[in-house]
């Protein structure tokens, strides 16, 4: 949920640790670090821990949280014993940060770079290639609102250009919540391109919204992830074809129409080719657009059975933490 909030087009940014999802350069630059500032009191969930894979020293992290500061945190270990210090002010801690702390080359960092599409890629549309697909198609200033789920799992990792803004709601993992968060920010800022990046399940809870977005006059491009089920389900349970994570068909190009969007460019497509077209005429279009993807790659393979089992806690916590 950080994403962004440190521009991505620094030339000292390094990416998003997130454990054994991280680029193996950065996480072990995190990992072997001498010290990690935890600046905001960062909440080390399943989430940006890589499904509890993180292998981060508490004995190295200083958490600074708005009014106070904690030193051995316990975001690895339950048991552990912290030391807090209060009152004390995040942004006097910054500001001596900043004037005490000696600049350093950003050579000796990992350096990101944009994904991109192998040579050859097939015309399937899956998630590695979708990913590849939207890192060419965003733009600066561009405001990107990812629908927790499969889809900010995936697109979390993008690249993303000067000015870019991210938001996505993985904390709680309202699914549905992108939609008319998309509205929202249309509305604060016209000047900026909203685009929408949502699963179809989760699409489903809030769709309405589009008919208001009509009304408004906003003007947002929205690409709706077409695989029928409710992903995020279906990954997390083990990818086992369970009947209640199966969605009733909608024809999802034909909604902005059928809700007032008279004007929006809407488009339905299957393959590469037919994305990027659709995306180009969406990006040149002066009103709202809507393409609905369909994926030939329906769900990512499912989680290993040792991450499975700690996510769910299917043996005691002592074996997690024995296994560092």
């Amino acid at each position: 949920m950080d994403k962004a909030v440190i521009s991505e087009s620094h030339p000292l940014y390094m990416g998003m640790y997130r454990g054994a999802t991280s680029e193996s350069a950065l996480r072990e630059y995190v990992e072997s670090a001498d010290l990690i500032l935890d600046i905001g009191g960062v909440l080390f969930d399943d989430v940006s821990t890589g499904h509890g894979s993180a292998r981060l020293d508490r004995e190295k992290i200083i958490s600074i949280h708005p009014h106070h500061v904690e030193i051995l945190s316990n975001i690895c270990h339950i048991n552990s014993q912290s030391h807090t210090y209060s009152p004390v002010w995040i942004g006097d801690v910054i500001s001596n940060l900043i004037e005490n702390i000696k600049p350093i080359s950003s050579k000796k960092f990992p350096q990101p770079s944009p994904i991109t599409l192998e040579k050859n890629a097939s015309q399937a549309i899956t998630w590695q290639t979708l990913r590849a697909t939207m890192q060419n198609f965003l733009e600066a200033e561009d405001t990107l609102i990812c629908e927790s789920g499969l889809s900010v799992a995936f697109l979390s990792s993008l690249l993303l250009p000067k000015n870019c803004s991210f938001h996505n709601q993985t904390l709680w993992a309202a699914i549905g919540w992108a939609t008319p968060a998309t509205f929202g920010a249309a509305l604060a800022n016209p000047q900026r391109r909203v685009i929408l990046i949502t699963g179809d399940g989760a699409h489903q809870l809030t769709a309405n919204e589009i008919g208001t977005m009509g009304r408004y006059g906003v003007k947002p491009i929205i690409i709706v992830l077409n695989n029928g089920i409710f992903g995020i389900e279906e990954f997390l349970a083990g990818n086992k074809s369970n009947i209640y994570n199966v969605l009733s068909p909608w024809n999802y190009a034909q909604i902005p129409h059928a809700m007032g969007c008279e004007n929006w460019y809407c488009q339905k497509v299957t393959s590469l080719d037919e994305l990027n077209n659709a995306l180009e005429k969406a990006r040149l279009h002066h009103n709202g657009a809507y393409i609905e993807v369909i994926l030939t790659e329906k769900i990512p393979p499912a989680l290993s059975e040792t991450i499975y089992a700690q996510r769910y806690q299917l043996l005691p916590i002592d074996t997690y933490l024995s296994s560092g």
